[in-house]
């Protein structure tokens, strides 16, 4: 049950690729290849591209001066960011409010399976987000300095980590919306205002990104001690991927109390949320006068 549950997870969301909905019929396997083929372009070329050449940029700096933390840290969190926005929403719409609750729900398919299958596609797409940003930063660190075995390990650790959190992240940012579009009449209004939240705060990044890179790259040990002595779990969470092990315990055992504290919250409050019908439209009625027509009439 739950393989097959996974299968159509995964088919939700690719589901345009294989079915055009406007010619309402199956796509071709060449335009199955091709919409792939163009999804990796954008997902690994374009994005990947840009990470990477982000990667390049900041670690040569940063690990001569012995901030090789600092650059985990900066990378894990825009991996972080960009994880939660990019499968927020498939939280929103595939975990807890997806088309297909009532008929789900009403055959014998045990809760569990349900939520586990869906947690899994809202992993996968926050691990897909999350790793176009972090694999690339940890790929250009193993290449730009020398590879240890602590490392290497960290690197990998620090790749797991940032996905169980991005997922925790979605999780909550996900319930978020859902109890908020229960009070909405019009669902489709905090889509919406998020997505256009989300454009303002790129754009705001994106101008910005420059000069404040720039300024970091200027003054790196300054900036490196103030976030050391006031933002101490960034320290930690970035020393994870140089392999230090104390960090690693530390970080892991904060992110599956972080896990807990979502999975309770998401076995008291699903049921609840996946069978509410939220808030809908109230008319009153007014009686009016219904005149019987001819048959020519009606036609």
């Amino acid at each position: 049950m739950l393989k097959l549950l996974l299968k159509k997870q995964l088919f939700e969301i690719f589901s345009s690729y294989f079915y055009d909905a406007k010619k309402n019929k199956a796509r071709s396997k060449i335009s199955i290849v091709m919409y792939f083929a163009l999804f990796a372009l954008l997902i690994v070329g374009l994005l990947g591209g840009i990470f990477t050449f982000l990667a390049v940029k900041l670690c040569t700096p940063l690990a001569s001066a012995n901030l090789s933390w600092l650059y985990f840290a900066l990378m894990g969190l825009i991996a972080v960011l960009l994880g939660a926005f990019g499968s927020v929403f498939n939280t929103y719409a595939g975990l807890y409010l997806p088309k297909d609750n009532d008929l789900l729900l009403s055959m014998p398919i045990p809760v569990s399976s349900l939520v586990a299958a869906r947690l899994f596609s809202v992993y996968l797409m926050g691990l897909l987000y999350s790793d176009v940003v972090i694999l690339p930063a940890v790929i250009v660190y193993w290449v730009t300095t020398s590879v240890t075995p602590s490392s290497l390990f960290g690197g990998l650790v620090l790749m797991f980590l940032i996905s169980v959190f991005v997922l925790t992240l979605s999780c909550i940012l996900g319930w978020v919306v859902a109890k908020i579009s229960q009070k909405l009449r019009h669902k489709s209004v905090i889509a919406v205002l998020a997505s256009l939240a989300f454009i303002a705060l790129y754009y705001f990044v994106y101008f910005k990104a420059q000069s404040i890179l720039q300024e970091l790259l200027a003054n790196v040990a300054v900036y490196g001690a103030q976030i050391k002595s006031s933002a101490y779990p960034l320290y930690l969470f970035g020393s994870v991927g140089v392999g230090d092990g104390k960090a690693m315990l530390i970080v892991a055992a904060a992110q599956a109390v972080l896990f807990g504290l979502m999975w309770m919250l998401l076995s008291r409050s699903f049921l609840n949320i996946a069978t509410s019908t939220g808030k809908t439209e109230r008319r009153k009625y007014r009686e009016t006068v219904i005149r019987q027509q001819s048959v020519d009439a009606a036609l």
